[in-house]
């Protein structure tokens, strides 16, 4: 029988439980899970799913907004050399913990997490310390966390949360390479801005090709660890043995402007 009773005293609030619970089942199946399965791994009624979010619409906007505005927060503190893990809790979110201009969460931004959050503001004009670009590319391929299973069903969903993460992090992509200590790590380079891009789109490309190569694998699963190894080595000493195709490709492209 499902349990209803109250959490105890320092656990979550019953609105938060649920949330987390969501974004715990939306990172591992995908977005098309119910609102039953959400209110079992809850323990609670899929009656008071609905009482406190609505619909299963809103209860997803919620957990966009909680993931945009305080985990995307955590993955740039990696690239920035922080230090900080993503907790499903109700206190400071990350994105002041790191002292970020992240947006807030639906409990601080509307008071105990009333209805009506402000997703639609965050995807509008997504803070520029968000983003899993760099810090994924340098760090060795480390495993998933729940975080980015969740912002990679939502990069498989498509829409505005796929757009605000893929420009997130092209963002902080940019912000990297644009400080003074990226010229210790990376070879200049006749497009900053196209690096910042590039680099952006192969942190994600690799982690959402993981994911679809093993749809089944917990989201904690360290799916790419066999490919470290390649991985650095390309980034680090590159794949083509000479620049033929690349002075061919940059002489095709000036024939073409100069007609």
């Amino acid at each position: 029988m499902r349990s209803t009773k109250p959490p105890a005293e320092g656990d979550l609030t019953t609105r938060a439980r649920i949330r987390d619970a969501a974004i715990t089942r939306f990172a591992k199946d995908g977005f098309g899970a119910s609102i039953r399965t959400i209110a079992d791994d809850a323990h609670v009624s899929p009656g008071l799913v609905i009482h406190h979010f609505g619909s299963k619409d809103q209860l997803r906007e919620e957990c966009d907004h909680h993931i945009l505005g305080e985990a995307l927060n955590i993955k740039i503190s990696a690239m920035q050399g922080g230090s900080a893990s993503v907790g499903h809790d109700d206190g400071p979110g990350p994105a002041e913990t790191i002292g970020s201009a992240g947006t807030v969460g639906p409990e601080t931004k509307n008071g105990s997490g009333a209805k009506g959050d402000t997703r639609s503001e965050s995807l509008k004009d997504p803070p520029a310390n968000n983003g899993v670009g760099i810090g994924a590319l340098l760090s060795g391929l480390e495993p998933l966390d729940e975080s980015v299973a969740y912002l990679i069903q939502a990069l498989l969903a498509g829409g505005e949360v796929a757009k605000s993460v893929i420009q997130a992090t092209v963002e902080a992509s940019q912000e990297a390479l644009s400080d003074p200590a990226s010229a210790q790590i990376f070879r200049p380079t006749s497009d900053p801005e196209a690096r910042a891009r590039y680099l952006a789109y192969l942190a994600l490309g690799v982690m959402v090709m993981a994911r679809l190569a093993n749809p089944d694998a917990p989201p904690s699963a360290n799916l790419l660890a066999d490919l470290t190894e390649q991985h650095l080595e390309i980034l680090t000493h590159g794949a083509l043995a000479n620049d033929a195709l690349l002075k061919s490709y940059q002489s095709q492209q000036e024939k073409d402007s100069s007609k």
